[in-house]
């Protein structure tokens, strides 16, 4: 999956700012999409603990697609999601 140049550089940039702040360590704990981010910004950390990852994000997007449409279904209202009905990478 191609992710936007900005997402990878704001993880990047997270991490400088950490540093640039006296951490002498900086672990990462990203959890599900944020895992495909913190594993493609290519960034030097301490550690990092990946939390429920997903494999792709076509395959996060899917979930996202089903939850609304469960929650549109159980609640009549549905919330404004990241995934907007689309899949990104077909």
């Amino acid at each position: 999956m191609r992710m936007p140049k900005s997402w990878l550089l704001a993880v990047r940039a997270a991490v400088s700012v950490a540093r640039d702040n006296g951490a002498e360590r900086v672990h990462l704990l990203p959890v599900r999409f944020g895992c495909l981010l913190a594993a493609n910004a290519n960034v030097r950390v301490d550690g990092c603990l990946f939390t429920a990852p997903v494999r792709c994000g076509r395959e996060y997007l899917r979930e996202e697609k089903m939850r609304k449409q469960l929650r549109a279904a159980m609640t009549g209202n549905p919330r404004p999601s990241i995934a907007n009905g689309r899949t990104a990478c077909r």
